[in-house]
């Protein structure tokens, strides 16, 4: 239960966000019923996010930046790898780090980003 520590010892207490993306992603694989630990429906899987959501030191982060913007992104990657990097560079935008268990991501494509990767 590495997240679930982290979570609870680290997010919690120091605040954590959210955006668009990873609040799609968690309701489009925790409602997969091929997941080994779904939720069985959205329906399910949105009223868990809520319940997560209302975790005190949450932010809601909007998906504002572009892919085109060659200040944040003055290179792009392969594209299996442009999520990770974008939601790097929303954090980087917003102040804060994006805590990860893919030790593979390239923190040094985006400015400020090696400061801005936790990995768990």
């Amino acid at each position: 239960m590495l997240f679930r520590s982290f979570f609870e010892s680290e997010a919690v207490p120091r605040g954590w966000a959210t955006c668009p993306l990873t609040e799609n992603a968690f309701l489009r694989i925790l409602s997969q019923r091929s997941y080994p630990r779904t939720l069985g429906s959205p329906t399910e899987a949105r009223r868990v996010l809520r319940r997560l959501l209302a975790s005190p030191g949450h932010q809601f982060w909007p998906d504002d930046l572009s892919l085109a913007d060659t200040r944040h992104f003055p290179a792009l990657p392969e594209s299996k790898a442009l999520t990770d990097l974008y939601l790097l560079a929303l954090a980087v935008k917003h102040g804060g780090r994006l805590a990860t268990l893919d030790a593979g991501i390239d923190a040094s494509i985006i400015p400020g980003g090696p400061a801005a990767l936790l990995v768990l």
